[in-house]
C-alpha cells in the first residue's frame, strides 16, 4: 500500500512537473514561516491603520479584489493557515493532550498577558485624562483589570476592548488591542483539533480532510445564501455568538486547511524556482 502511495506521487509530479512535496522541502527547525509571520502581523497593522486614522480602506487589496478582500482578511486568512499546520505538527509530536495544551498555553498566554498588562497598567496611566486613582479604583468605563480578566480568559466572560476614557476622541475611539479578537477563535481551533485527533481524525487522513469540506461548505453557505449551519447554536456567547460564529466557520475553515497540508504534506508539492 505504501508503494502505491509512493507511486501515485512520483506519478504526479511527472505529470504536472512539480518539484518537490512539502515534505522534503519543509524543515521543522529551517524554515520561513516566522518571516512570514512577522509580514502578515505587519499587513494587519497597515489594515487597522486606516480605520484608526478614520481613512477610507483602499488598500491595494481591496481595490484588486474589487471590494471582496482586504489586507486584514488576507493576513488572518494567513495566519490561521499557517497555525493550523504548525499546531497540527505540534499535536502530533506531543505524546499527551496534556503536553499539547500545556504547550499551546506557553505559546499563547505569557505573551497575551503581557500585552494586555502593557496597555492596561503601563500605558493606560500616561494617555488618560483621569487621575491614577480614578483610572485604577473609578467606575466610569471598564477598569483596567477587567479589561484585562475578559480579554486573557479569551472573552468566554464577555466582550469589551475598551479601558476607561483611552482613545476616546480617536477616529476608531475606545479600540484598546482590538485585535486580540482573533484568539479566542484559534484558541477553540486547538480544542477541536485535539478532539478530532482523540477521535483518529488525524490518524484516519480522509476523515479529517472529510471534516474540513464539511466546515468549508457550511461557511459557502452562509456566503452565498446567508443559511447558517447549526444557527441554532448561535447565542451571545464566545464563539458561538451571533456576530461572532460566521468568522468562527471561516478561521476554523482555513485552520483545518492547515492542518490537512501538515497531515498530507508528502502529496502537496511545491515548486522551489
Amino acid at each position: 500500500m505504501e508503494n502505491f502511495k509512493k507511486n501515485i506521487g512520483i506519478n504526479l509530479k511527472k505529470i504536472w512537473n512539480f518539484e518537490k512535496s512539502i515534505s522534503e522541502v519543509y524543515h521543522v527547525n529551517n524554515n520561513a514561516f516566522d518571516v512570514l509571520r512577522f509580514i502578515l502581523a505587519s499587513l494587519v497593522i497597515v489594515h487597522h491603520s486606516y480605520a484608526l486614522l478614520g481613512l477610507a480602506n483602499s488598500n491595494y487589496f481591496v481595490k484588486f479584489t474589487n471590494g471582496q478582500l482586504d489586507l486584514g482578511d488576507f493576513a488572518v486568512g494567513s495566519f490561521f493557515i499557517i497555525s493550523g499546520f504548525l499546531v497540527t505538527q505540534s499535536l502530533l509530536n506531543s505524546k499527551t493532550f496534556v503536553e499539547y495544551f500545556v504547550k499551546r498555553f506557553l505559546r499563547l498566554f505569557p505573551a497575551l498577558f503581557m500585552s494586555l498588562f502593557l496597555s492596561a497598567v503601563l500605558l493606560g496611566p500616561i494617555i488618560t485624562n483621569q487621575s491614577i486613582r480614578e483610572y485604577l479604583l473609578g467606575t466610569q468605563g471598564t477598569s483596567p483589570i477587567k479589561f484585562i480578566f475578559l480579554n486573557f480568559t479569551l472573552n468566554i466572560f464577555g466582550y469589551d476592548y475598551r479601558i476607561r476614557d483611552l482613545f476616546a476622541h480617536n477616529p476608531y475611539p475606545y479600540a484598546v488591542n482590538g485585535s486580540v479578537w482573533t484568539l479566542k477563535h484559534e484558541f477553540a481551533s486547538y480544542v477541536i483539533l485535539a478532539a478530532l485527533s482523540f477521535f483518529g481524525m488525524l490518524k484516519h487522513r480522509k476523515l479529517l480532510l472529510s471534516f474540513t469540506g464539511f466546515v468549508g461548505g457550511a461557511y459557502l453557505a452562509y456566503i452565498v445564501k446567508g443559511t447558517l449551519l447549526f444557527g441554532k447554536i448561535t447565542t451571545g456567547w464566545w464563539i458561538f455568538h451571533s456576530v461572532e460564529y460566521p468568522f468562527f466557520l471561516k478561521l476554523l475553515w482555513l485552520f483545518m486547511v492547515g492542518a490537512v497540508l501538515f497531515v498530507y504534506r508528502e502529496y502537496v508539492f511545491v515548486s522551489t524556482k
